[in-house]
């Protein structure tokens, strides 16, 4: 009997893999497996290692100390320009906010409502602190490397007030039934085993926020024990800072909006979920609110059978825009409140304006 040739570490990778450099690919191992992922950061395994568990035909990510990989997702800070008048674009805090943003390695939304794998690095699932252990009751999104942003009622919100207080932030996430998250089948299946959890250090509620009945000024930030490692899926999304960005028109935009909330069955999603939806008016968003001419700081958006629930609150709404040059995702919006029963056609979702809160971002934000 002939006896079979072994077969060489790049021979057992996906044909797409074979040309780069077998010790640049990590895999992940399903040992020790959670079933809900909770506090636990799957090290990769080398392929080798990977193929001795019998997992030989797994597409692997690049792995995170690589040089090209470091490079590519390395912070790099704004600079505060010299010669505007405009505050927010002279602000020295600016330079704490990323030049890079929004987008990353190219990938852009597609149509559909599962994220997939990498499509929106930049949001966080913020975690509460239970009789029953932590569970996650908010989203936010990863501003810089210390911090989160998201709604003040997340902080505040009486019916969260059995949770005691928040404990960390989750980012990389995507589905949260799975030991990890993968995409694709057969040669083609390709795995992310990484994710962050991170204790919040600071809560940062706007000081003016009006409470549950108004939601003035429903915007906060997490400031986080420590630096976000910003890799494929985790990676922050850009923020309106130059007055171009603050003044183009928004109205009949098409904004994306993302979560692990509630779904048009009222039952929340364990797969990170994504909606396109148009932007209102001001003029038409107050007077579906009956908001008058108080000072609405505000962002409507939706209307129709699709629209952002309860459980994503605090997630962002983002416009496909362009930012330093590049085209990237901006957020402009804080998903807040909406009409009961979610996704009410004719009544739109309301957002906090990110637009008219940069100063006080840039203020509240430290190195």
């Amino acid at each position: 009997k002939k006896k079979k040739k072994k077969k060489s570490e790049a021979e057992l990778l996906p044909n797409a893999l074979i040309r780069e450099s077998v010790s640049k690919w990590v895999c992940c191992s399903k040992f020790p497996v959670t079933q809900d992922r909770a506090g636990v950061t799957k090290p990769p395994l080398p392929v080798s290692s990977l193929r001795s568990s019998g997992h030989d035909r797994i597409t692997c990510s690049p792995a995170l100390d690589s040089n090209e990989t470091m490079a590519l997702y390395e912070f790099q800070g704004l600079e505060p320009k010299v010669n505007s008048t405009d505050p927010i674009e002279t602000h020295p805090n600016v330079r704490l906010l990323p030049s890079k943003c929004g987008t990353v390695d190219g990938i852009k939304i597609f149509n559909g409502k599962i994220a997939k794998l990498y499509e929106l690095p930049w949001m966080a699932l913020i975690a509460y602190e239970t009789e029953n252990g932590s569970e996650f009751h908010c989203a936010g999104s990863v501003i810089n490397s210390r911090y989160i942003l998201t709604a003040a009622h997340c902080v505040f919100n009486t019916e969260y007030s059995k949770y005691e207080r928040i404990t960390s932030v989750r980012i990389g996430e995507v589905n949260l039934q799975t030991p990890y998250d993968c995409q694709g089948v057969g040669a083609n299946l390709i795995c992310e085993c990484i994710i962050q959890n991170i204790n919040v250090e600071d809560i940062i509620p706007h000081e003016n926020f009006g409470g549950l009945t108004s939601k003035q000024n429903d915007i906060a930030l997490l400031r986080l024990s420590e630096p976000i490692n910003f890799t494929r899926n985790a990676f922050p999304i850009c923020l309106p800072v130059s007055s171009d960005l603050r003044n183009i028109g928004l109205e009949g935009k098409k904004a994306v909006v993302a979560g692990w909330g509630l779904t048009e069955n009222y039952i929340k999603s364990n797969i990170l979920l994504k909606i396109e939806i148009p932007i209102w008016s001001s003029r038409r968003c107050r007077k579906v609110w009956n908001r008058g001419n108080d000072d609405f700081k505000k962002l409507c958006a939706g209307g129709s059978i699709q629209d952002s629930c309860t459980g994503d609150s605090g997630g962002p709404l983002i416009v496909d825009s362009y930012y330093v040059g590049r085209r990237s995702y901006v957020q402009y919006g804080i998903i807040s409140y909406g009409p009961k029963p979610c996704a009410t056609v004719g009544i739109p979702g309301v957002y906090t304006y990110v637009d008219k809160y940069m100063q006080w971002i840039l203020d509240n934000i430290r190195e």
